[in-house]
């Protein structure tokens, strides 16, 4: 744990202002949804966050992850497996056989908002929002992705995805 999370007894950066969320909805060319807003606004990046996803980045440091590694992502498109889910099927994020599959396609198109130590994004676990799939209400779907081991687990919301891994981590 960083020394400066230790003697204030916090993970959290300080929050990100209005100004900083849409400077990076701008640069990124989107409204981000709902529930990531809301984290960036109580803290903008988080270290650490779990033994494997050492940080959720502030909003100057979200990127595409075609644009953070596009080797990574070529990698991924060609080892990595398809999953053939109908779309009902990949939206039913309550059974876990549907919720631990993936569409690898949507991958260049995910936002990176949490990763490893590494430097490569798509070579370790990564925490990601998907712009391709969004609910009525602005949520994009959120996934943990990993591409050494199965474990890949998709929420409908940011705020789900957090709460699904910190009850895991806290299991574990």
């Amino acid at each position: 744990m960083p020394a400066e999370a230790r003697s204030a007894g916090w993970c959290g950066l300080p929050p990100a202002s209005e100004e900083e969320i849409v400077a990076a909805e701008k640069r990124l060319g989107v409204t981000l949804p709902p529930s990531y807003r809301s984290f960036l606004a109580f803290s903008n990046g988080w270290c650490p966050y779990s033994s494997v996803i050492w940080r959720l980045l502030p909003a100057n440091e979200i990127e595409w992850l075609r644009m953070a590694d596009p080797e990574g992502v070529a990698e991924v498109q060609e080892f990595y497996r398809a999953d053939a889910l109908t779309d009902e099927e990949y939206l039913d994020y309550d059974y876990p056989d549907h919720s631990e599959r993936l569409r690898q396609e949507y991958h260049p198109d995910c936002l990176v908002v949490g990763k490893p130590r590494c430097s490569s994004p798509a070579g370790g676990e990564l925490l990601l929002l998907n712009p391709r799939v969004i609910s009525a209400d602005g949520e994009w779907e959120a996934i943990y992705f990993d591409a050494w081991a199965p474990g890949n687990k998709r929420c409908r919301t940011f705020r789900d995805l957090v709460s699904w891994d910190l009850g895991r981590v806290r299991l574990a």
